[in-house]
């Protein structure tokens, strides 16, 4: 396959792991967490394919592990392929991809800090609660027990 019809299907490709990203994005702000599984799995199909297209590109342009970086790539779409908005493109959704998978990640990070919170407490591992008053002042009220939740 020619270098440029590779760089499409680099094109193509990132827009794909986009796609994805965003539609993750909503299932974790969604907590939808079937969702949340599928679109895993779809990125690490789609992640295996950047990066199959990505270190071919790079042996076919003669650009080693050691040298190599977003720019370069794009530097060789535009000798190559004398195409200086594909080189653009494939630029910005690389940034987009990193910028999205950032966000995600923060993201998942908070939520997973919840539930560890929310696990702690109701396991009695947390050494103080928090809760809000009526005035919506916080309040600590020390340690859960789970114990009492038979009385109330």
């Amino acid at each position: 396959m020619p270098f440029c019809q590779r760089a499409q299907q680099l094109k193509a490709s990132f827009e794909r792991m986009n796609e994805l990203l965003a539609q993750e994005h909503e299932a974790l702000r969604a907590k939808d967490l079937t969702a949340i599984e599928t679109i895993s799995s779809d990125k690490n199909t789609q992640a295996q394919e950047l990066d199959i297209i990505g270190k071919t590109m790079m042996r076919e342009a003669g650009i080693t592990a050691d040298t190599a970086t977003n720019t370069s790539l794009t530097e060789m779409i535009l000798i190559r392929c004398n195409d200086a908005q594909l080189a653009a493109d494939i630029k910005q959704l690389a940034a987009d991809l990193q910028f999205a998978n950032n966000r995600n990640g923060v993201l998942l990070h908070g939520m997973m800090r919840i539930n560890e919170q929310t696990l702690n407490i109701i396991t009695g591992r947390s050494e103080k609660v928090t809760t809000y008053q009526s005035g919506g002042q916080l309040k600590s009220t020390g340690a859960f027990n789970p114990n009492t939740l038979a009385t109330a």
